[in-house]
């Protein structure tokens, strides 16, 4: 069924040899020695009923064949297609945080920012159907909708989709709702990657176009091979703001939320493909805590509609006074140092005269040795006046 090889030395770009924690991302993924990034960017533009899904897991592989199954609710609007890695560049300038800068004394704890995060969370001999099939990039792609988890799972292992028992329960999930798969597989040839080395790249971006009443995240997938958490940003274009709501083991963060001008269709085309004046676009960072406990996201409108950006506040630390004033300059406050003695560089080489106690005691000395040495000098003085007892 996927008898085109491909060689993914020659194909994935910036293939670089690395090792990576075991995840699964956006879509699961399957092969010997295959881990895909846990932090993923997903683009979900919902219009007349219609939802286009883009997303462009990174990867790094050590079997020869691997892929990626993605659940969709409907069938396929138009055959899956490559597009271009600006898209995501592009949508990050667009919506990218204001910074405020804000001056701390040192020592002063910065004030956290807090985002809201909900609490964690809260289906056989028929035949699966092939309805349509294709290459997209590196990818031989086979849309299927099967009767019956059973019926699923013998169609992974005839098409060499490995698949532990972990993965049996997110399957019937989405067989149980009627839910079709597409079913993406790679072939390498057998000099890529070489023995013992993991090759790493990033996989499309693939986007996927498919009739569906509601802007949905396939999220349940993702718990193939029982990991977590999972970090998704969301951009999602539609009529309104979107959000998702609380409870379904699934943590967000509103990143920003605008309407769509000309301006904004000029200055980004690739965004402008699956975009239009007018649109709605919000940015919403997920945390997925379990996916094989949660259900798929629904993106819905948001009962407030306003604009929003996030912002990031960049704090720098100065040395301040005892009252929390920053010094002049970054100078340092004058030290009076110890009480009774002037701050340094006003030391007036110990000749300070003290009013009383203990530092008025070299004074006094100093007065009794003069006295002493006076008397000395006339007791010798009168001495010598007198002739000696052998001149008388």
């Amino acid at each position: 069924m996927f008898q085109r090889v491909v060689a993914l030395t020659m194909t994935l770009l910036a293939g670089s040899f690395c090792a990576q924690p075991i995840a699964h991302a956006c879509g699961g993924g399957f092969g010997n020695g295959l881990t895909v990034d846990a932090a993923q960017q997903i683009v979900v533009a919902h219009k007349a009923g219609v939802e286009t899904y883009v997303f462009g897991p990174h990867f790094c592989g050590a079997a020869k064949d691997f892929g990626l199954i993605l659940p969709v609710p409907d069938v396929l609007t138009k055959d899956p297609s490559l597009a271009d890695k600006a898209l995501f560049e592009q949508l990050e300038a667009l919506t990218k945080p204001t910074i405020i800068d804000k001056v701390l004394c040192e020592g002063t704890q910065p004030p956290g920012d807090g985002g809201s995060v909900p609490p964690p969370p809260d289906a056989d001999a028929p035949s699966a159907n092939v309805i349509d099939r294709g290459q997209v990039g590196i990818f031989d792609w086979v849309l299927l909708k099967a009767d019956t988890t059973a019926a699923f799972t013998d169609w992974l292992t005839t098409n060499n989709f490995p698949y532990d028992q972990s993965s049996v329960n997110a399957f019937a999930h989405y067989v149980s709702k009627g839910w079709h798969f597409v079913a993406f597989k790679v072939t390498a040839d057998d000099k890529a990657p070489p023995t013992g080395s993991l090759l790493c790249g990033n996989l499309g971006p693939l986007s996927l176009s498919f009739t569906s009443t509601e802007a949905v995240i396939p999220t349940r997938i993702a718990g193939v091979g029982g990991v977590g958490p999972l970090h998704w940003r969301v951009f999602a274009v539609a009529d309104s703001e979107r959000t998702l709501p609380l409870g379904n083991g699934v943590g967000r963060d509103l990143r920003y939320s605008g309407t769509l001008t000309a301006s904004d269709m000029s200055t980004y085309p690739q965004f402008a493909k699956i975009a239009a004046a007018g649109d709605r676009l919000t940015k919403i960072d997920l945390t997925i805590y379990d996916p094989t406990q949660t259900t798929d996201v629904v993106l819905e409108p948001a009962a407030q509609q306003a604009d929003f950006r996030h912002s990031i506040t960049q704090y720098s630390f100065v040395p301040c006074d005892d009252g929390g004033t920053p010094l002049p300059d970054g100078g340092v406050q004058p030290d009076a140092g110890p009480q009774g003695r002037p701050a340094s560089g006003d030391d007036d080489g110990g000749c300070t005269l003290a009013a009383s106690g203990s530092a008025s005691r070299p004074l006094a000395w100093l007065a009794l040795l003069g006295l002493f040495l006076g008397a000395r000098r006339r007791r010798r003085g009168s001495i010598r006046a007198r002739p000696p007892t052998w001149a008388r």
